[in-house]
């Protein structure tokens, strides 16, 4: 009967405790058209971490910025961000954004997949702080007959 109460009363300690731990990501963007491919990744990568588990937000352009640097502020920022180059000089100046370069060199990350400089161009000072996730065109177009 005493080795019944022990197990018992082990048994009830660990009843709270899950099996494993699971690890939250929170991600946020604000690109309103990119969730669903962006849920579609986060599904198969805890398809293959159980462990992990991914939180995507998505905020309009205007209050992404204020809500993100509220939350640099008052030290709850998401894990992971998309940034815009416009932005990254300050969060950089002001020591908000991690050096991924360890991180990239332990898991072997390839920078080379992306194309000329677009990993540069998140990066100062030998320090990496973000990798391209996509990238866009900016160009002049005019009429020739107005010139």
């Amino acid at each position: 009967m005493r080795y019944l109460t022990k197990l018992l009363l082990a048994g009830s300690l660990l009843a709270g405790v899950p099996a494993f731990a699971v690890t939250e990501i929170t991600y946020w963007m604000w690109d309103q058209n990119q969730p669903p491919a962006y849920q579609a990744c986060a599904d198969a990568f805890e398809k293959q971490n159980p462990d992990i588990k991914i939180k995507i937000t998505q905020t309009g352009w205007v209050d992404y910025w204020n809500a993100l640097n509220a939350a640099f502020v008052s030290g709850t920022a998401p894990d992971v961000i998309t940034d815009h180059l416009a932005r990254y000089p300050e969060f950089v100046q002001n020591d908000l954004l991690v050096d991924l370069t360890p991180l990239i060199a332990r898991d072997k990350v390839p920078t080379d997949i992306y194309f000329g400089g677009l990993t540069k161009v998140w990066g100062k000072d030998g320090k990496q702080y973000g990798l391209p996730k996509d990238w866009d065109t900016i160009a002049i177009v005019y009429n020739k007959s107005m010139l």
